[in-house]
């Protein structure tokens, strides 16, 4: 891995020790030697992710990496599949990494026409024994999209009709997104290129980054759990803001499970006086996940951690903020799964004007939630609790 990084980074992608020093909020960052500067970051909420990236799928004049857990042949499947062929027929090379069991009831016809276009599609891990790379549990649960080595995405949004808005014909999810420009698109560029060379022997000279006479100001820093050595990287992320937190620490998470450390992290911000608030979906989409991650609410609730149920649609976002100083977009949640199992990628953001932003769109949230309280909790139907605690049990391989 490191003779692939040595090729792929120059000495002035790094950032200078000296630098760091100017930068108050990338104190909030766990590891700082890997964050760059971005001259744009933008927050991208539920179907303007979409918008967005099909605008730059457009645009590609060289080349396209993309990484979805899932991609369905559904209404979104084709208006994307077909972006990705117009693309294709540009000239433009592109790299396609689906996951086995994301899109193991997607007809085989549908990525067929994928490669017979000339996009390059690998499937990260098969579900059938009997195909090669077959893997059960071990899932590629990134959503990534690099065009051109120039803009980035990550963040909740797979392909599906899931994500698509109503008015689209679509259903609607709640999901974040971000896009961003500048330096850091290296880092994620990186990830992509080097899971195609482990999987597929795929050896890229690309040129990267974009001419432009913005400055990168934003530090970003793009977090990963590609390998066993960087795989609790991301939950460290998150516990070391929560540690550095003084004010408010907003979290909005699809599949909250959250181990026995970042529960004890939350309750002791509270004790310091901070304003926590976890938001959750009221109707998870995948039931025993819900029901696991309501084992946990009770001594958070009873320590001063509030906890509001999304009630419209299904809440699908991965994101935090902190202080207005620090916040992340992800694929992560805050489960087992993505802390031991999965690929994951989140950006992490240290920009004042991003963290005002996606803070405002969780306090705008918070009116289409309802608030769990304590006491009825402590209240509720034996055999819910049942349940909860069954499944709780499970949890490691949820």
């Amino acid at each position: 891995m490191r003779s692939f990084k040595s090729r792929f980074f120059s000495e002035n992608n790094k950032i200078k020790a000296g630098e760091q020093s100017s930068v108050n909020p990338v104190e909030y960052f766990w590891h700082r030697d890997e964050v760059l500067y971005c001259s744009k970051v933008e927050l991208l909420v539920d179907d303007w992710a979409y918008v967005s990236m099909l605008d730059a799928i457009g645009g590609a004049k060289e080349n396209i990496f993309m990484e979805s857990y899932i991609f369905n042949d559904d209404k979104a499947g084709k208006i994307f599949s077909d972006a990705l062929i117009f693309a294709a027929k540009r000239g433009v090379d592109i790299y396609l990494i689906i996951d086995g069991l994301g899109t193991m009831n997607v007809r085989g016809t549908f990525f067929e026409k994928l490669k017979h276009a000339g996009i390059n599609l690998h499937v990260y891990h098969p579900v059938a024994p009997f195909k090669k790379g077959f893997n059960l549990f071990k899932r590629n649960h990134r959503k990534l999209l690099v065009v051109d080595g120039c803009i980035a995405f990550a963040g909740g949004h797979n392909i599906g009709d899931e994500w698509l808005a109503k008015e689209w014909g679509g259903k609607g999810w709640h999901d974040i997104h971000c896009r961003i420009e500048g330096d850091a698109v290296k880092n994620v560029l990186f990830i992509m290129m080097r899971l195609w060379e482990k999987k597929k022997g795929t050896r890229f000279n690309l040129k990267t980054g974009c001419n432009s006479s913005d400055k990168c100001q934003i530090p970003v820093k793009v977090i990963t759990s590609k390998n066993i050595r960087s795989i609790r990287g991301i939950r460290k992320s998150y516990l070391y803001a929560i540690k550095k937190a003084t004010s408010y620490i907003y979290i909005a998470n699809a599949y909250f499970i959250p181990g026995l450390l970042v529960r004890r992290a939350l309750i002791k911000a509270v004790k310091r006086g901070v304003d926590v608030k976890i938001m959750v979906p009221a109707h998870g989409d995948v039931w025993p996940v819900h029901m696991a991650g309501a084992a946990t609410y009770g001594r958070l609730l009873d320590k001063g951690v509030r906890i509001f149920e999304w009630k419209n649609t299904v809440l699908h976002a991965k994101s935090a903020v902190i202080d207005d100083v620090w916040a992340t977009v992800g694929s992560y949640n805050l489960d087992n799964r993505s802390y031991k199992l999965n690929l994951e990628v989140n950006f992490n953001i240290a920009d004042k004007a991003f963290c005002e932003k996606l803070r405002t769109v969780f306090t705008t949230d918070l009116s289409n939630c309802g608030e769990i309280d304590f006491v009825a909790w402590k209240n509720r139907p034996l055999i819910l609790k049942i349940t909860e605690r069954f499944f709780y049990l499970f949890r490691k391989l949820m």
